[in-house]
């Protein structure tokens, strides 16, 4: 699979759905590279929001020494808020443990939840 113009693994190592009044307005799956660069593993991203007309979009993370996962995921939700997010942790990181991880993978947020998130910079 390519995603951003560079081979992924198949399998997500994150699934994040975003829900207005239990029905998803936004996704975005997270894909780990298949080969290691000088700078490791990177992160692709495709996600999609309701308000796009090419039915999504992708983004890559490039580099080192920070974390690429969390990269990803704010990448993701400044283009799905608006402005430059800073959280600081990763998906797994905000919202492991919390009543929005539904097992293993697989998040299901409401948008009102995300951005509580991004203002307060966690739960």
């Amino acid at each position: 699979m390519k995603i951003a113009n560079a081979k992924m693994e198949n399998g997500r190592i994150v699934e994040i759905d975003v829900t207005i009044n239990n029905k998803v307005v936004a996704w975005c799956h997270m894909h780990v590279s298949v080969n290691a660069g000088m700078y490791g593993h990177q992160i692709a991203i495709r996600f999609n929001d309701e308000r796009l007309e090419d039915g999504y979009k992708e983004y890559k993370t490039a580099g080192c020494g920070y974390c690429k996962e969390t990269s990803a995921f704010e990448h993701f939700l400044s283009e799905l808020i608006g402005g430059h997010v800073s959280l600081g942790g990763s998906c797994d990181y905000m919202l492991k443990g919390t009543k929005y991880h539904k097992g293993g993978n697989y998040y299901r947020v409401p948008l009102t939840v995300i951005r509580k998130l991004v203002k307060n910079r966690g739960l």
